[in-house]
């Protein structure tokens, strides 16, 4: 019985995997790449020293599966604005003003790197889209990365974002310096995978060219840096204030929920009204929405 549900959710995440990375190639290779990437990294980070992850959680093994699907949760936003990146290119190609042969150059790259594309990037929804898929993602692989990694490698206890009280490792809105910076590096690699993928896949000029804006690929990186830290940050911000936090005196670990049970007491005062999934897609949202503005004011 428990194989079948195992098999049951393999096939529920390698369909929803499917169907998340179709509607990204569609909208852009390097996106789609992007997302594979992040989903490998954060599928091996949760993996990582699962011998001791399990003793400091019990029921590790039985929320092992719906940690991966919370990974894969975290592809909703970007598929979301990927179909309406499609549809704005579509309404975008009825009102076009310019040459069908420009259209269709742009239809073919997807890229920002190139000469054709780079006005209509700059200054029209398509920018602000793209930028929102690929800062979402950057924004969940930052997260992920920083609390599956941090607890394992800091050897001291974290501090609680909101106070700056040291809790124990495992408490929502806990925070250290080495999870911060796996949270840079975590949308950092991100966009390289990005860059990388463009240049070598979607872009037809060579890295030397005239055409390739190196200005604009600094600044890809400095975003998708941004976006895993500030993600994180406010993913954090967000579990002190509204996610559950408590202590199992019995097992010396993390509860996961409140039991109303003596042997586990609340670490933080807060108003528990959402879970680690609702705060991962708030968190994904607010990236979405800033970060766009940041990259349009940064540009010359």
């Amino acid at each position: 019985m428990v194989q079948i549900e195992v098999i049951r959710i393999l096939f529920l995440i390698l369909f929803l995997a499917f169907v998340v990375g179709f509607i990204l190639t569609m909208t852009s290779y390097s996106l789609s790449i992007a997302m594979t990437f992040f989903f490998l990294t954060a599928s091996k980070a949760t993996k990582y020293k699962a011998t001791f992850k399990r003793k400091c959680d019990p029921d590790w093994h039985k929320t092992s599966y719906r940690k991966s699907t919370q990974v894969l949760c975290n592809g909703g936003v970007p598929a979301i604005l990927a179909i309406i990146y499609i549809l704005s290119l579509y309404l975008s190609k009825q009102n076009q003003s310019s040459s069908p042969s420009t259209y269709d150059k742009i239809l073919d790259n997807k890229c920002i790197m190139s000469s054709s594309f780079s006005k209509t990037f700059e200054s029209t929804t398509l920018m602000h889209l793209t930028i929102s898929i690929l800062t979402s993602i950057c924004s969940s692989c930052g997260d992920t990365l920083a609390s599956e990694l941090a607890p394992i490698t800091h050897l001291g206890s974290p501090i609680l974002i909101t106070t700056g009280y040291t809790v124990p490792k495992g408490t929502n809105g806990g925070v250290t310096i080495i999870g911060l910076i796996y949270s840079l590096l975590g949308g950092l690699f991100v966009g390289v995978a990005y860059i990388i993928s463009s240049l070598l896949l979607e872009c037809n000029e060579s890295i030397s060219g005239s055409n390739i804006s190196y200005f604009t690929l600094n600044l890809i990186l400095v975003i998708s840096s941004f976006s895993g830290l500030l993600g994180s940050v406010i993913d954090s911000i967000l579990g002190a204030i509204f996610q559950y936090s408590g202590y199992d005196t019995e097992k010396k670990c993390i509860a996961k929920q409140s039991h109303a049970m003596p042997k586990i007491v609340a670490i933080v005062d807060n108003f528990p009204i959402f879970d680690n999934n609702t705060v991962n897609l708030l968190s994904s949202c607010l990236i979405t929405i800033i970060m766009p503005y940041f990259f349009k004011a940064l540009m010359p």
